[in-house]
């Protein structure tokens, strides 16, 4: 349905003063008309009074008031950012960047992202559609989700270092969720996707492109546990790498960062 502000059904919003009211219309471009043929109800009635006819109640008089700033449409998400806390990501989160001083702590910065992230926010542009939302910004603790400007300057000054503490934020959180003292037998799946970019950025190379053939792009080499689908490693290569290049050295790393109590049996 659509949702129509009171000021366009002139009878009502100008003679009763509701131009802070919504009014749902089905049939967008009728409520004029409709409203005419109501003359009858609203002459009786008042607007608050007709609205609570029953026997009139109507899309086009039921009015719709937005006035609960904690409100959202992400209420599934208490699930992972209860996870989160749980595993004490967010206070793992804070050694990745020197970032005191600022309006948002690391463990704010990188944790809102990652929340929009499963929210549906496929790229950093998309953070805007959820900066706004009140009820999930209080949800993760902060009076306001950061803008994606923020987010994309402290990421592009990232060094190596930044780089290897989110990894190990990573691989801390992966044996604190599989503490177990049995032997688990797994499985390696080790993929490789390619990311074209549009850009100059850094390492991107004219390579194996199928979405883009001709354009620059990053091959990411990522191991994750069968079934499970835990993401163990990735690697980002320039776009002309094969998949094979300098395997050994990955899946001798992949190896490294499994829990002491893994024991890999097939690899695909």
């Amino acid at each position: 349905m659509n949702r129509v502000k009171a000021d366009l059904l002139p009878r009502i919003a100008q003679k009763w003063g509701q131009e802070s009211c919504f009014y749902k219309a089905p049939f967008s471009g009728r409520e004029t008309r409709w409203v005419n043929t109501q003359q009858d109800l609203f002459r009786r009635m008042n607007p608050i009074r007709a609205c609570d006819n029953r026997e009139k109640l109507t899309p086009y008089n039921t009015r719709i008031y937005f006035n609960q700033k904690n409100l959202t449409g992400f209420g599934g998400m208490f699930l992972p950012i209860a996870f989160t806390e749980r595993i004490g990501l967010y206070t793992d989160l804070e050694d990745v960047f020197q970032h005191q001083g600022y309006a948002y702590s690391t463990a704010q910065l990188l944790g809102s992202t990652l929340a929009c992230i499963f929210a549906g926010a496929p790229r950093l542009y998309d953070l805007h559609s959820f900066r706004w939302d009140r009820g999930l910004a209080r949800a993760l603790g902060v009076e306001q989700l950061p803008e994606e400007g923020n987010i994309r300057k402290r990421l592009a000054a990232a060094t190596k270092g930044n780089v290897d503490a989110l990894e190990r934020v990573n691989h801390k959180g992966l044996a604190r969720c599989n503490q177990t003292e049995k032997t688990v037998e797994i499985g390696i799946d080790l993929d490789l996707t390619t990311a074209t970019v549009y850009g100059k950025q850094e390492g991107a190379e004219i390579g194996y492109n199928p979405h883009k053939r001709g354009r620059p792009c990053f091959q990411i080499l990522a191991a994750f546990i069968a079934k499970g689908g835990d993401w163990i490693k990735a690697e980002l290569r320039p776009g002309n790498t094969h998949c094979t290049t300098d395997f050994k050295g990955f899946f001798e790393s992949v190896l490294a960062v499994l829990p002491s109590n893994y024991k890999p049996t097939f690899v695909r």
